[in-house]
Order: structure tokens, then sequence, then C-alpha cells
């Protein structure tokens, strides 16, 4: 049964006046839009709009609908929303982030503390290759003789090492070639030549000194690599190739991202 009363009461702050309604529903319907659709409804101890404009909400939370709510926000501040797009600023003073793209600048004011980078822009590895004590077992054989091999990566960069490779042939004339084969895709590659060199008759002309360093790795993708290639061109000249590291040093490899050059000449 529904009810209906109003009233005054008088109190210590004043007089009072108030409105109750009794009933299991409540709505409220223009009549003059001929709409019978109820723009509020209280039911349940809940309220129900249609469609509502608030200039200013004070609440002790709010949340979407459903049972599993996909937006809210606690009395405390906490936000919670499964999806949004934010065209201002964010400022956080902490937090974490899963699967994030950056897809413009990003400065960083701060220290980078990061477990891996993929696409590593800089690398150092020292050892983790064998080098024979003294000149290499196929010195002396023709062929393609694979020296070291690079993994690929998506930018260009460059190889920097502490070696220094030496190919001589003292008594016969030897030819040695030094190439990088850059694999571009599965059986295509590229080659480019870092150095040659011609001993001439009876081995009179130098050999090869070459250091190995500044040698640049262009993009092949990670899936790809990069070998050092020593041709030799005749067999059984009595050939002799090396490829050493300081004394009391070991192989070291620093390979990093090409870029802008950072020093130039000074006064000469």
């Amino acid at each position: 049964m529904a009810g209906f009363g109003m009233g005054i009461e008088e109190k210590p702050e004043g007089m009072q006046s108030q409105i109750l309604m009794a009933a299991d529903r409540v709505a409220f319907v223009n009549p003059a839009n001929g709409d019978s659709v109820p723009a509020l409804v209280i039911e349940h101890e809940e309220i129900y709009f249609r469609d509502v404009l608030i200039k200013h909400l004070r609440a002790v939370s709010i949340s979407s609908s459903g049972a599993q709510p996909v937006f809210s926000l606690t009395p405390e501040g906490e936000l919670t929303a499964k999806k949004a797009d934010i065209s201002g600023t964010i400022h956080a003073i902490s937090g974490e982030l899963d699967n994030v793209r950056i897809r413009d600048n990003c400065s960083i004011e701060g220290v980078l503390d990061a477990k891996q980078i993929t696409g590593d822009i800089y690398n150092v590895q020292s050892g983790g290759v064998t080098l024979p004590k003294g000149v290499f077992s196929w010195s002396d054989k023709a062929g393609e003789h694979v020296l070291f091999r690079i993994a690929g990566e998506s930018f260009e960069r460059v190889l920097e090492t502490n070696m220094t490779l030496t190919a001589e042939c003292v008594k016969n004339r030897q030819e040695f070639k030094l190439v990088m084969r850059n694999h571009i895709r599965p059986a295509i590659h590229e080659d480019h030549v870092l150095d040659y060199a011609d001993t001439g008759n009876k081995g009179k002309s130098p050999g090869m000194n070459f250091r190995l360093h500044g040698i640049n790795l262009p993009a092949v993708g990670r899936s790809q690599v990069h070998e050092l290639i020593l041709i030799v061109i005749n067999s059984g000249r009595h050939s002799c190739v090396v490829c050493k590291a300081p004394p009391g040093e070991v192989p070291k490899f620093t390979v990093y991202r090409a870029g802008r050059s950072i020093v130039s000449d000074g006064e000469r």
C-alpha cells in the first residue's frame, strides 16, 4: 500500500520540513512529452536515472553496473578500469605497467634499470670463443673459413674487438680476402670486403695485418647472423693465419648501435 505524508518539525537548529512517501516503487513520468518511460525510478533501495546532469558529485564510491564492474573508484582514491583512452597528461610517482608500447620519444631523467632490452643497443662479451694458441689448422687450405659469427639485429650496429688478424705467406704467393658476410634472409647474403692482401711472387710482399674494430653490421633482423670470413685463395703455399688478443687479455667483443659521431677534430 502506498502512503504519502508531509510535516514540519521543530528542532534545536530550527524548523525542518519533510515529505515522505511509502511505496515499493516510485517513478517520475513527464506526460507532457508523451514519453511513458520514467526518467527516474526508485526501487529496492536503488535509484535509476535515464539521463542525468550532475554539476558537482560527492560520492563514497563509484562503480559501473554488472556482476563484475569494469570501472570503480573507492573512497581511498583507488581507480580500477579495464580500458582507458587518455589524451591528456598523466602524473604518477610510482606504479607498474605491463605490455606497454611507447610510440613516440621518451625522455628518462633518472636511472633506467632493465633486466632485458629487446633490441640491445650495447653489448659486451669477454671470452666465450676459443682461438688456437698458434696458427689456424686451415691456414694453408683454400676456401672460406669462418672466424666468428655475430647475432643479427633489426638496426645498424658497429663491432669492436681487441683482436688483430694476421695472414702471411713468406715463401710463396698467396692471396687473402677478409669479408663480413651479412645474411639478409635464408640462402641470401651480402659480402662486404674488409681487407685484401697479395703476398706476391715468393712471398716478398706484406701479408694481411688487420685490426678487427669499427666494422659495420647492417640491419639483418634478429633471426639472422653475420659471419666474419677469411678466404684463402690457394692451397699448399705454407700460409699462416693467426688471430690474437693483446698479451694477458681474453678476446673481447663490443657491439653497439650505430649513430651520429660524438667526437670531432680539434686544432691541428
